[in-house]
């Protein structure tokens, strides 16, 4: 039979894991019998192994997704939410934002608590984008450039303008006002 394992608490990591908030990289650190919840009998030989295996190594591995994951006792946690809970001691209330959109640098000033809304006020640009500017696109029927925003509820409609330029602006101002991240629509 499996053991089922409850969620590391915060506490639990800072004593397995160290952390560097300028480089955003977790190490494994060495730890004791005790520390396991494996069958006391077992604790001693799993200890060794550990520390033998993974005692001053960086902890996780760069997912296919692009973001770090680590494993512990065979459950899986993203290394920006360790990282989180590891420097302020406590898991973060919402989501983790990767604010230069990088989804592998975990450096503590690069990541911030968002909620879903906050964190969808700064996407990065994507790659399929053709304008260059998130909202903004070319309608070749009307020969028209428009413009348009996403208010976390709605789509905003901004309007059809004669030049790239006047769509850009409509679409800066439209960001600026409901609060997007400075960041949104940069390339990363």
């Amino acid at each position: 039979m499996k053991i089922q394992r409850p969620r590391k608490t915060p506490s639990d990591l800072r004593l397995i894991l160290d952390y560097c908030p300028l480089e955003g990289t977790l190490k494994w650190k060495e730890r004791a019998p005790e520390s396991f919840t494996c069958a006391e009998i077992e604790r001693g030989r799993i200890s060794t192994r550990w520390n033998l295996l993974r005692s001053g190594r960086i902890a996780g591995h760069k997912g296919s997704h692009g973001y770090i994951t680590l494993t512990i006792e065979g459950k899986t946690y993203p290394a920006h939410k360790v990282a989180w809970a590891v420097y302020y001691g406590s898991y973060p209330d919402g989501q983790i934002d990767h604010i230069n959109h990088v989804k592998d640098d975990n450096r503590i000033s690069n990541l911030r608590d968002a909620s879903p809304r906050e964190n969808a006020k700064n996407k990065p640009l994507f790659k399929n984008n053709s304008s260059g500017i998130v909202g903004v696109y070319y309608r070749a029927s009307t020969n028209r450039w428009r413009a348009k925003i996403w208010d976390g509820v709605k789509s905003i409609e901004l309007g059809a303008f004669t030049s790239k330029y006047e769509a850009i602006a409509a679409r800066q101002l439209a960001q600026q006002s409901l609060g997007f991240h400075k960041n949104h629509g940069s390339a990363s």
